[in-house]
């Protein structure tokens, strides 16, 4: 048998393969383009292999789906930008090919080539094809044209500009409503390279258009477009052009897939016509959406209630956006009222306190009462933000106050008296200290810009985590023992101080037992154990790590898991006492919690602000 030339064995096997019946041997073929382009040299995959792609677009859609990809990161292969042109032929055939899929894939492609092409390369090879493909017969090729206007746009002379405007136009008033779909679909991508003086001239006349299109699929897209159209005018024309259209569909166009995009949109609107134009015109509307006949219109407006609300002040939420939220949670349909219940509990910080307690909560609670399951676990699993801050304060106050000072103090006192008062004491002044702090930390984004506390707190993390570090690396393996003494020297010195023995003070303390019970939280003891906690945890890296953290998460959250972390630590230290204080290496609790607190700091600082 005759050896294949060495030369033509990498497109003689490509041949082979891709006239093969097994379409999963021709997907594998396609997929191997770059390593066959590689074998043949640049000269020879211009020459050869791009023809022969060229030539082969009847084939499978599989198969044409992948070709498209793979020509679109070809241009190292056919020697660089100076010979992109010759990617072109191959995908202007596959944009004429009916699947839908695979002449979104070329478009692609064609966009990805586009963009890097030499101006020159632009107006003599992408223009004409873009026209080509605007003037073709079979309404695929148009469809494909429209969405290559705003790469082929860039670069032209000022003659070929005009003509590519009017050709886009004359697209937007095609015969077919598929052709329209795409013109209204890439509408806002043209706008974007198009200098603003042909906006208001040209662009929103095709806006006008399109929104009195007689299809509803076209006027829906166009209406999806409207929001970045508006901020691409100045305020005042987006206020004439824009903002009639949308507050028409809102209350008359008899399709509610119209509407439906209406509710989607309308809020990303409210930025570009400003807040007087919001309070007067979108805010009526907005209403109109929540309240209209259509289920589906309903859940899109109740799943952006939140977002909206954003954009007013309190005032105007409670007035106009609340009642019809307590209609949407007793609404009919248990769709409405899920996707109500999964953006509710983000309006209690737009609301505030005392607003969210009078008018939301009632909400709250009514959701977590319905019968249907989803409208329940949205409530719930909207719960993690709470759950969130739980978890990190609980780890952190944890690790932070293991081996502490004011752990090795409620251990010594609770050696010497009564622990029911010492344990009530620390308790006491811990539920205190958190409360404050969280307090300050929840403040703190109402007084400073919210991205401001956030990298703070992103800050705070990684201090801590290197302060604990620094800690533990320079402590030896004895530091709870240490501890431990130093603490009981100091508590040993402050009753010497006050001039009472020890003993003394136990014997008193027996007495006071037989007091009644809430009468012994007066007692020296519950003010002595609720002092030395309370002013011990002022500067300490729990209380500033509890303020930075309920400035980044639910300070709910954050408090109970203080609290729970605190009581679990004190409860320890009353009951364990000398023993397990003696016991705790602070040398590993140091170490331990610097790389908790470095690990939150990573978590923080990879996490968006609006997250």
């Amino acid at each position: 048998m005759a050896m294949v030339d060495e030369p033509l064995y990498p497109i003689a096997v490509l041949i082979d393969e891709l006239k093969n019946d097994d379409i999963q041997l021709r997907l594998n073929s396609i997929r191997r383009l770059s390593t066959i382009a590689r074998a043949l040299g640049e000269e020879r995959t211009r020459k050869e292999l791009i023809p022969f792609l060229s030539e082969n677009s009847d084939d499978d859609d599989e198969v044409l789906l992948a070709m498209a990809g793979e020509l679109g990161v070809f241009i190292p292969f056919v020697g660089g930008v100076e010979h992109a042109h010759v990617l072109l032929p191959p995908l202007e055939s596959l944009c004429t090919v009916e699947e839908t899929c695979v002449r979104e894939k070329a478009v692609d492609s064609l966009c990805k080539i586009g963009s890097e092409m030499r101006e020159s390369d632009l107006v003599d090879s992408f223009v004409p094809l873009v026209k080509r493909l605007a003037a073709g017969e079979w309404f695929a090729a148009r469809v494909s044209a429209c969405g290559l206007f705003h790469v082929a746009y860039q670069g032209c002379t000022d003659v070929l500009k005009t003509e590519l405007r009017s050709i886009y136009n004359q697209l937007c008033q095609d015969d077919m409503p598929m052709v329209r779909r795409a013109a209204a679909t890439n509408l806002g991508k043209f706008a974007t390279t198009l200098e603003s003086s042909y906006l208001n001239a040209e662009i929103m006349t095709m806006f006008d258009d399109l929104t009195k299109d007689e299809q509803d699929s076209v006027r829906l897209l166009a209406v999806e477009g409207c929001a970045a159209l508006g901020k691409l005018l100045e305020p005042q024309d987006c206020v004439a052009r824009v903002l009639p259209v949308i507050v028409n569909f809102s209350q008359q166009d008899k399709s509610w897939r119209v509407r439906y995009m209406v509710a989607n949109q309308l809020y990303e609107l409210c930025e570009a016509v400003g807040p007087d134009c919001t309070k007067t015109d979108l805010v009526p509307a907005y209403v109109r959406l929540l309240q209209d006949n259509e289920a589906e219109v309903r859940i899109a407006a109740a799943g952006k209630v939140t977002k909206f609300c954003q954009l007013l002040n309190p005032e105007l939420s409670i007035q106009h956006i609340l009642p019809c939220v307590k209609d949407l949670s007793s609404d009919s349909s248990q769709h409405v009222r899920s996707a109500l219940a999964s953006v509710i509990m983000g309006m209690a910080p737009i609301l505030g306190k005392d607003s969210t307690i009078e008018h939301l909560l009632p909400i709250f609670l009514s959701l977590l009462k319905d019968e249907f399951p989803d409208v329940r676990l949205n409530i719930i699993s909207k719960l993690d933000q709470v759950n969130q801050g739980f978890t990190k304060s609980l780890a952190m106050t944890f690790v932070s106050e293991i081996g502490d000072k004011t752990f090795f103090a409620a251990a010594i006192l609770a050696m010497r008296y009564p622990r029911r008062l010492v344990l009530a004491g620390c308790v006491s002044a811990i539920i205190v200290m958190t409360i404050l702090s969280a307090t300050v930390g929840w403040a703190a984004p109402n007084l400073i810009p919210r991205k401001w506390t956030h990298h703070i707190t992103t800050l705070l993390f990684f201090g801590f985590g290197l302060w604990s570090l620094w800690d533990g690396f320079k402590q030896g393996g004895g530091g709870g023992a240490e501890e431990l003494a130093e603490v009981e020297a100091e508590l040993d010195s402050d009753l010497k101080t006050n001039g009472k023995a020890t003993k003394d003070k136990v014997e008193d303390e027996n007495k006071k037992q037989k007091r009644p019970f809430l009468t012994q939280f007066f007692s020296p003891i519950f003010l002595k154990a609720f002092s030395i906690n309370f002013f011990g945890e002022f500067g300490d890296k729990s209380q500033l790590a509890t303020i930075g953290l309920a400035a980044d998460e639910n300070p709910f959250g954050v408090v109970l898991g203080g609290i729970v972390a605190q009581l679990l630590c004190t409860t320890a230290a009353v009951i364990g006492g000398k023993s397990l204080a003696s016991q705790i290496s602070e040398r590993i609790v140091a170490l331990s919690g610097g790389m908790l607190f470095i690990i939150f700091g990573i978590q923080s600082f990879l996490t968006s602000v609006e997250t």
